[in-house]
């Protein structure tokens, strides 16, 4: 799954857990859950809490992916790829269920996300067209519901400068957009700041060429 920006790296989740379901479907129910997770650990979890709960489903069919990276290509462009993924059909016709749901994941352009479709079977087949549509729908639309949260990919600098170089330092944080993580105040003042992995080589240019700030990637 991949996202790119131009000058601000970052990538795209969900807030909280979140369930939808869509209307029946020749009377079969599909209701999708989305879960945000960090790692394969914390989807096998929710997985099997989750059968528990809906012991009585036909399906509970999965997809989801974790620990997003960022990488270049050959342009210069940044790009976001999670590094662990998975889906599974759990006994529908292979490709007809976990396949849509990762295609709907990476549709809406999400990471660290587990998403869940419990299928009760209503008693009529739908055909592997219609369980693509069906599993797909499902999953696209409670991701859909879900509230967003955007997370940086950030480095952290440490600035230090004379207490009467402070409104210079505020200024470039500023411009940079950096937060602000620890302030330590001494002899000098020393701040801890976070900054987008795609600012922070201009900004390190930008911020030695005041002479009046010292500024290391830590």
């Amino acid at each position: 799954m991949k996202s790119s920006s131009q000058n601000y790296a970052h990538y795209q989740t969900i807030q909280q857990a979140v369930s939808w379901e869509i209307e029946k479907i020749k009377k079969s129910r599909f209701i999708g859950f989305a879960f945000p997770i960090q790692t394969q650990e914390d989807a096998k979890k929710i997985l099997a809490d989750h059968k528990k709960q809906y012991y009585d489903a036909t399906h509970s069919c999965r997809a989801y992916n974790c620990d997003p990276r960022l990488h270049f290509d050959l342009f210069g462009q940044a790009h976001v790829e999670s590094l662990h993924h998975k889906d599974a059909d759990d006994g529908e016709p292979g490709g007809t269920a976990g396949y849509p749901i990762k295609m709907a994941i990476q549709g809406e352009k999400m990471h660290n996300v587990l998403v869940i479709v419990t299928r009760y079977y209503g008693g009529t087949m739908l055909g592997r067209g219609g369980l693509v549509q069906a599993y797909g729908k499902a999953a696209k639309e409670v991701l859909q519901k879900a509230n967003k949260q955007i997370i940086s990919f950030d480095e952290k600098l440490l600035l230090s400068f004379a207490h009467e170089d402070t409104g210079l330092a505020m200024h470039y944080i500023k411009q940079f957009n950096a937060k602000i993580l620890q302030d330590t105040t001494t002899q000098q003042r020393v701040l801890h700041i976070a900054i987008n992995t795609l600012q922070v080589k201009n900004a390190v240019q930008k911020i030695k060429e005041t002479g009046k700030i010292a500024v290391k990637v830590v």
